[in-house]
């Protein structure tokens, strides 16, 4: 399941009544029972659940101010669900976390036991990419940068320090899509990566992609022919700056 906490309402989930979350929440958790075990009936092993919280272009100051009151709502559902459904959670995996994320962990160690902390993974902005092209297949990437992606100009970008942004397209069999990237002061990093449709979440290692540095006043320019169906997957990145932000663009046609 993949989330991301900038794009939550925390006023209105603040404002659900409790019996109305309580039940919907429980609701979820039995729905998710039924899939996992469905799943593993149908494929003869056992299917686990694993959440992706993708903290990009998040401050983890304003997540915990804004997000503390529904935090305190759920801390006591929080213990029935790892008291009663510890197995419905497999791995929560925090990509692209900044710095800060720490503090966040810090906070859900307050309400959550040892054995679901173990569960807790931090994935650094500069390893976040790589592991998704890892652990899904064309499809979620598609999906999930269709719903993540929505607020971002790809024409006007800015890169805080130590961030990136990414931009994701659906191509069809030998369909091409040509690429700028500029950048107006200093330099950005450039990467992408084609999934084809057929080829599931990668189980042994992470495709390598080859990284290229944009400098200003030089635009790098290229094109990708689609051997088969599937999503063509970029990142802009300034993950390596720790003092300066970024204005940059990625044109897509």
């Amino acid at each position: 399941m993949l989330t991301a906490p900038r794009l939550m309402d925390f006023e209105a989930f603040a404002a659900v009544r409790k019996p109305r979350l309580d039940g919907f929440l429980k609701a979820h958790l039995e729905q998710r029972a039924v899939v996992l075990h469905n799943l593993s009936l149908q494929q003869r092993r056992m299917v686990k659940f694993v959440e992706l919280r993708d903290l990009s272009q998040t401050s983890p100051a304003l997540l915990l101010r804004s997000g503390r009151p529904v935090f305190k709502r759920l801390k006591t559902f929080f213990s029935i669900l790892q008291d009663c459904y510890p197995e419905l959670v497999h791995q929560v995996l925090f990509f692209n976390a900044p710095a800060g994320a720490a503090r966040l962990v810090a906070m859900l160690s307050s309400i959550l036991n040892a054995r679901m902390m173990a569960k807790i993974r931090l994935l650094p902005v500069a390893q976040a990419y790589t592991e998704m092209t890892w652990r899904l297949n064309a499809m979620a990437i598609s999906s999930w940068m269709e719903q993540v992606s929505k607020a971002v100009d790809l024409n006007t970008m800015r890169l805080a320090r130590g961030t990136e942004e990414y931009a994701a397209r659906w191509l069809a069999k030998g369909q091409t899509l040509r690429w700028t990237v500029t950048v107006r002061e200093k330099d950005v990093r450039f990467q992408y990566v084609f999934i084809e449709e057929n080829c599931g979440a990668r189980e042994l290692e992470p495709l390598r992609m080859e990284e290229t540095a944009v400098v200003a006043g030089a635009p790098l320019r290229g094109s990708l022919v689609a051997p088969g169906g599937g999503v063509f997957w970029a990142r802009v990145s300034n993950a390596f700056s720790w003092l300066e932000s970024k204005q940059c663009a990625l044109l897509l046609e």
